[in-house]
């Protein structure tokens, strides 16, 4: 039967949707199976630690729809794809990690009458993430994925694993399914260590409880010693309560991070190289002991990577396992990948994964067994790892990595340490003396300069320890020695006819290893990982690569960051991405002067915060809580309302010693009217002047210019104080901020400042300010392409999302 005839009339369930694998399979049922009537998408609610809520339709919209993957069926669609969405895909409310599948009695049950095919695409693909969250996901999800199937009538499960679920196993490995009775370390060893997965699962579930139960007793210190370590910045009830809340962050982070210590140990003595390998070997034992009658398919696909062809070449959501080896070593931080020269690199594009595991769904076997398909390149198409790195190396030895024409020097041929050698020289030749530059910048960081080179050092340093992260996790995937096996998915690819093998191609055989990276893959991760996007039509040696199926598709990669003599440079994470609105940026010399340290501004700002606070502490009453959550170094953009001119004076008390170089915009006509205010304003509270009665190109140049040179701003969107004491609506300058300069917005709500100091009042009356600060917005997650949305539709929607922010903390 073939793949469209199967799926005709058939509706569909999908879990893990926000993830690459599950939104390249739900483009690719829209736009290759109109058959199907309708798909569910189940999507948990999430909430921020702000409070704010989104909904499971919302996350449908902004972390799914939203995303470049679709802008294929956007241009096809056009004006109609909403309402193709609205009559194909429903967001259904649900968590996997939730018994019932988090769904309420109604909704299980309707779904239950209509669905005929469960695909199970979530996991958590975190390699040392928490063993408790894995377990629950990973290893219990199917389970409950089986539960709600037996409620169906005549249902299939697809459960998408991974080839690595074979753990540290060497030669050929076949498509059999995990015996739920022996541990992967038991397998070819002769050792006879006792093991049942559901007594494992038992007992790493104890072994839970009992890191839990241990944190309840160091919480109790915790929160004592934090209470007596702030408790004399703090007053009242909020200040205990913010006093519990950090303790319990404090706990939390304590059971994660011996959580996931335990998960690794516990998944090497398994024979697993990871909690995420291990956890998805037990699901998959546990679907073989208690599958019941659910015919059921398991799927492994091995190291998924970007898209082949659809839903356009290079596609890609977030780096995967090789691309931070690829970009460290084009931006020449490396030199050589930990790994085995000789190991298989079994890579396999994304769109070929999507259509394999919807090619074996019609071949589910009846009740009698699981049906296991592999899809693998290293039996048919193998590739190594010294292979796979000189195509990198004369990829960028034609062509830099940010896409600007060749490098001006040879980068070096890559060398293939062991794991431990590679880590040993991360740590002696960049990390340690990356730290002393940092603690020597220190010394000199009254000055500008100094402030500047120590952030450099510890960007650079925070990048090396990342990478040395990245390669204790992914270094066991670079020495693989086995080969794993795909003569069912071979079978499956030869019952297709001509039409549909080429519709639903994953004939990974036919990979031009070349061709896929350095034609696709690295354009891929230069467009969509890194914000740089490439001459139209050209591929890495300058030949016409666009296709006609691309030709009049919406541009949706960033643009390149460019840097203009005498103006800062755009950074690649913000400005590159859409089209820039700040044009009219100050030149060196200018910003130089604003930047620039006076003897007495230093002394002048410390005194009149001290002022400031002796006046808030003991003459209005003054609260705050949340600080935590500010970062404390640039660029954050500080977003409050604003009732009175008591409001940056209670921002500066807080931040002032926190954030060293904080900025109030302030309003040029007010208080940069004649010099004396100028000075004034810029010598005891370090003020920038916004013009708002000026084009926004115009008027927040400077304020850009700063953020882009690690500064912080303090904001105030609504324009101006609120004469009611209500908030205004905010207006779009916060959101050309965050998109230009790619800060992060940490959402402020102030409260009591309208009652002590109304708009027209001279003298401040007693009234305890309140300041509460949320969880920081990170910028990046806006930067999936809204269609053909403009970049000021996107501005408004990051202000519209910071008011919300900032509402929900009164």
């Amino acid at each position: 039967m073939s793949i469209r005839e199967y799926f005709a009339g058939k509706e569909v369930l999908i879990t893990g949707a926000t993830g690459l694998v599950g939104k390249v399979l739900l483009e690719k049922i829209l736009h290759d199976l109109p058959e199907i009537p309708r798909v569910y998408v189940l999507i948990r609610k999430k909430v921020s630690r702000a409070g704010k809520t989104d909904s499971p339709q919302e996350r449908l919209h902004k972390e799914i729809l939203a995303s470049s993957a679709f802008d294929r069926l956007r241009q096809i669609h056009g004006d109609s794809f909403s309402s193709l969405v609205r009559d194909k895909v429903e967001a259904v409310p649900g968590d996997l990690a939730e018994e019932h599948l988090g769904m309420d009695d109604l909704t299980r049950l309707r779904l239950q009458e209509r669905v005929r095919v469960i695909i199970n695409c979530a996991a958590v693909v975190t390699f040392d993430a928490p063993i408790g969250a894995a377990l629950n996901l990973n290893t219990l999800g199917p389970m409950r994925i089986l539960e709600f199937a037996r409620g169906c009538a005549d249902p299939v499960v697809a459960h998408v694993s991974t080839c690595y679920v074979n753990g540290t196993r060497e030669g050929v490995v076949s498509e059999d399914p995990l015996d739920p009775t022996q541990a992967m370390l038991q397998r070819g060893s002769g050792r006879n260590d006792p093991y049942d997965v559901d007594e494992e699962v038992e007992a790493i579930s104890s072994l839970i409880r009992d890191v839990e139960d241990r944190s309840l007793t160091r919480w109790r210190r915790m929160a004592f010693a934090y209470g007596a370590r702030r408790g004399k910045t703090r007053r009242g009830n909020s200040g205990e309560h913010d006093r519990s809340s950090a303790a319990e962050t404090l706990r939390r982070e304590w059971v994660d991070r011996r959580l996931i210590k335990e998960g690794m140990r516990w998944s090497r003595r398994r024979g697993w190289n990871d909690v995420y390998t291990f956890t998805k070997a037990m699901g998959e034992q546990m679907i073989m002991r208690h599958r019941g009658n659910v015919p059921t398919v398991i799927f492994r696909p091995s190291i998924i990577e970007s898209a082949f062809e659809s839903p356009m070449p290079g596609w890609l959501d977030g780096m995967r396992m090789i691309d931070p080896l690829i970009v460290a070593y084009g931006r020449g931080q490396l030199v050589d990948f930990p790994g085995n020269p000789d190991a298989t690199l079994d890579l396999v594009p994304v769109d070929m994964v999507v259509n394999a595991l919807l090619a074996s769904v019609p071949g589910a076997p009846d009740n009698s067994r699981v049906a296991v398909y592999q899809l693998a390149t290293g039996m048919n198409n193998h590739l190594t790892m010294r292979e796979f790195c000189e195509l990198v190396q004369d990829s960028f030895q034609r062509q830099a990595l940010s896409g600007r024409g060749a490098p001006s020097e040879a980068l070096p041929s890559i060398t293939f340490p062991s794991a431990a050698s590679f880590l040993r020289g991360l740590r002696y030749r960049q990390i340690l003396p990356l730290r002393a530059l940092e603690a020597a910048a220190w010394l000199g960081s009254l000055t500008s300069w100094g402030r500047r080179r120590r952030n450099i050092f510890r960007a650079r340093r925070s990048g090396a320890e990342r990478l040395a992260y990245w390669a204790r996790l992914y270094s066991p995937y670079t020495g693989v020695l086995c080969r794993y096996q795909s003569e069912q998915m071979g079978k499956v690819l030869g019952a297709l006819d001509d039409e549909e093998r080429q519709k639903f191609n994953f004939d990974v055989a036919g990979i031009d290893w070349r061709h896929y990276v350095q034609d696709i893959h690295i354009p891929g991760v230069r467009q969509f990982l890194l914000g740089i996007k490439p001459k139209a039509g050209l591929s890495p040696e300058g030949v016409n690569t666009e296709s006609q199926q691309d030709k009049g598709r919406p541009q949706t990669g960033p643009e390149a960051p460019e840097e203009k003599k005498g103006r800062p440079a755009r950074t690649p994470s913000a400005t590159g991405r859409r089209h820039p609105m700040i044009t009219d940026l100050p030149e060196e010399r200018e910003l130089t002067i604003w930047v620039g340290s006076h003897r007495l501004r230093r002394p002048a700002r410390a005194m009149t915060r001290w002022l400031l606070a002796l006046a808030y502490r003991y003459y209005l009453g003054f609260e705050f809580e949340g600080v935590e959550h500010v970062p404390t170094s640039g660029p954050v953009i500080v977003v409050a309302n604003h009732n009175s001119h008591l409001d940056t004076g209670a921002l500066l008390v807080v931040l002032g010693n926190r954030i060293r170089d904080l900025h109030p915009v302030a309003a040029k006509d007010y208080w940069f009217r004649d010099r004396l205010w100028s000075w004034a304003s810029r010598t005891f509270i370090n003020a920038i002047p916004f013009d708002r009665h000026a084009r926004l190109s115009e008027g927040l140049g400077l304020a850009v210019a700063l953020l882009r040179q690690n500064h912080s701003l303090l904001y105030f969107p609504e324009g101006g104080r609120s004469v009611t004491g209500e908030m205004r609506p905010f207006k779009a300058g916060v959101g050309v901020l965050a998109l230009e300069s790619g800060a992060s917005i940490v959402p402020t709500n102030i409260t009591g400042s309208f009652e002590a100091l109304a708009k027209g009042s001279w003298l401040p009356k007693r009234r305890e300010i309140r300041v509460r600060f949320g969880t920081p917005i990170p910028v990046d997650q806006y930067f999936q392409p809204q269609g053909n949305g403009s970049t000021q539709e996107l501005a408004r929607r990051i202000t519209d999302d910071a008011q919300k922010a900032v509402e929900a903390l009164c």
